[in-house]
């Protein structure tokens, strides 16, 4: 049956009392989804199976599309047969129009609204505004009024960019840094829808803007994912089900950060697949006590994304769906990963995902200038190059970021600090003569002189070994270190740099993945720089060939092989210290990083520290 925009449905099927076969009744409203809405049964509801459902959809534009009901009456099995009766009631949708208006003076808010619901823009975040409506029907007769009704919206959170760093050039200073997360609400913890009472049901759309910014559950995918917060006053045990979704769902929760994952569902089993949906979730018996926050996440499996439905209730609590809590992928032979993919596939290409970050219009950058912050550029890019700088007494430069939104400016970044390199003078060859032989003339000339400081430590690897360099596990579970060798060495299935000689490598398929998660240190032999004068020691830095493309980005970015590499220092044996993170290479680059050794230092250690971030 076709049901126009607010039309009601009603169906009923009445059984024989006099037949003894069970039915089923299911109904599906193929607009919204191939999996069926509803479904009853004559074993639970007895003879007469009832479903009334009206197609409430859109916004306050006008009227929208109709949808196709469908529906089925069916044996419960293949030897189940009866006789019944159905009664089918269609009430088309009433030509009403509503008005909006202000409850605290009377004033209309919006006179010629069509749909079911509407949004009051632009107002004053926490600010409390009420309301009510009224309908006017086709004679232009005027309903009574609704209860008034309350809500106070809220403030964007003006996330600032992440992971500022900056790079030393030649007369310039390299930044980048990473752009923050959407400001949409439960886009992330710090944002997270808040539930102020258990039990508690929402829904939404995990494509309406939201970003994949957690995957911690089951299987890493590209999912965005919603957050709600609950902070219980007395301890509990919660239950967490996505029955109704309809997009392939997981669910988990984080206790105080995202560091602390507490519980965690792909696909759940329920007792009726046809109500909840064959790939949602539900988490049971989770633990919850005063004092602490909890992040309840709705998240997808493959990319998948949609309209969700999200209950959370008290264990025991049989108003709400049952269900219980265990990986139906592995337990359930009818959960082919296959058929997984090709539904998610099916789903996605049927699905409108709008773009987020709607606020955001772009960055500024800062330069600290006599005690003031003076912005020096506004780019929309997660990079800026600040050049022209004078370098001739070892000036330097401190940077920030901000983020310009609609709503208003973010809080800064860190501050970095960075010395830029002067100008470098290129000599010229020396000696360069030419001679004459017959019908050739023959160019010859002798090195430059390059002049500059002395070489305090280096190692070249060119006999496979890691030779005055040694290599340290810095995880308590053991782990493996760096190694010296060639391409032919280093190369496997997922990752082969280009010949190069010989190298210090660390490559995780070369290990085997015997081991938890990669922390481990390449460090150099004790340096001795008792030649050295402090201008010369604090004007150090680290030089050489580096093959770094690190295509999942750094730990803050969350990729699915996110990693970093650390430049640490070590001077007169005392505490290690970071010097930043190395940036990325886009293949074998030639690198030059200031070491930042205090001047009256009289040995120093060099270390590279590589991490997988916690066994990506």
């Amino acid at each position: 049956v076709e049901v126009g925009y607010g039309g009601e449905i009603d169906i009923q099927i009445i059984r024989d009392n006099n037949d003894d076969g069970e039915g089923i009744l299911t109904m599906w409203d193929l607009s919204l989804t191939e999996y069926a809405l509803d479904d009853l049964y004559t074993e639970a509801e007895g003879d007469t199976l009832h479903i009334s459902y009206q197609h409430l959809a859109g916004d306050h534009t006008g009227p929208k599309e109709a949808t196709r009901i469908v529906w089925s009456i069916e044996g419960e099995n293949p030897l189940a047969y009866f006789d019944y009766q159905m009664i089918i009631t269609y009430s088309p949708p009433e030509p009403y129009e509503y008005v909006i208006y202000n409850a605290a003076d009377g004033s209309v808010v919006e006179d010629s609204v069509y749909g079911y619901n509407y949004t009051h823009i632009p107002l004053v975040n926490g600010t409390e505004y009420s309301y009510y409506a009224v309908s006017i029907n086709g004679d232009r007769l005027v309903s009574d009024h609704t209860d008034t009704v309350s809500a106070s919206p809220r403030a964007d959170q003006l996330f600032p960019p992440a992971s500022l760093v900056g790079e030393a050039w030649l007369e310039s200073v390299n930044l980048d840094w990473i752009s923050p997360p959407a400001l949409d609400p439960g886009n992330v913890i710090q944002s997270a829808y808040v539930i102020d009472m258990i039990p508690f049901v929402a829904t939404g759309n995990t494509a309406n803007g939201f970003e994949n910014n957690y995957d911690d559950c089951s299987d890493n995918s590209e999912s965005p994912d919603v957050v709600y917060k609950y902070t219980p006053t007395d301890s509990m045990l919660i239950d967490i089900s996505t029955c109704l979704s309809l997009f392939d769902t997981k669910v988990y929760v984080f206790e105080n950060s995202q560091n602390t994952m507490i519980s965690c569902n792909e696909d759940a089993g329920f007792y009726d697949y046809y109500e909840c949906g064959y790939y949602t979730s539900y988490a049971d018996t989770v633990a919850m006590n005063p004092g602490n926050d909890y992040y309840i996440v709705v998240d997808g499996w493959g990319g998948d994304a949609g309209f969700y439905t999200l209950e959370v209730f008290a264990h025991g609590d049989t108003n709400y769906t049952e269900g219980w809590d265990y990986n139906m992928v592995t337990v359930d032979p009818n959960h082919d990963p296959e058929q997984k993919a090709l539904a998610v596939e099916e789903n996605l290409n049927n699905l409108d995902m709008p773009s987020n970050s709607r606020e955001f219009i772009d960055y500024q950058v800062l330069r600290e200038n006599s005690g003031v912050w003076d912005v020096i550029a506004n780019t929309s890019e997660e990079m800026y190059s600040d050049g022209n700088l004078a370098t001739g007494t070892g000036e330097t430069y401190s940077y920030r970021v901000k983020a310009v939104y609609d709503g208003g400016i973010s809080d800064p970044t860190e501050t970095v600090t960075v010395t830029p390199f002067a100008p470098i003078v290129i000599p010229t060859p020396v000696d360069f003569t030419a001679s004459v032989n017959g019908w050739i003339v023959e160019l010859d000339w002798d090195m430059p002189d390059v002049g500059g400081g002395d070489l305090a430590y280096s190692e070249n690897f060119d006999d496979g070994t890691l030779g005055t360099m040694t290599s340290e596990d810095l995880t308590t579970d053991g782990g493996p270190v760096w190694v010296a060798g060639t391409t032919e060495d280093a190369t496997s299935t997922y990752w082969s740099p280009p010949d190069h000689g010989s190298y210090a490598f660390y490559n995780d398929d070369f290990h085997e993945y015997n081991y938890t998660y990669t922390d481990a240190r390449l460090t150099s032999a004790q340096v001795d720089l008792g030649g050295f004068t402090e201008a010369e020691i604090a004007g150090l830095s680290l030089v050489g060939d580096l093959y770094f493309t690190q295509p999942s980005g750094p730990c803050a970015d969350y990729g699915t092989y996110a990693e970093e590499l650390e430049l640490m220092v070590q001077a007169d044996g005392g505490d290690w210290l970071s010097r930043g993170l190395i940036n990325s290479t886009a293949g074998w680059d030639l690198i030059e990083i200031p070491l930042g050794l205090p001047g009256t230092a009289s040995s120093a250690k060099i270390g590279l520290r590589y991490s997988d971030c916690g066994g990506n």
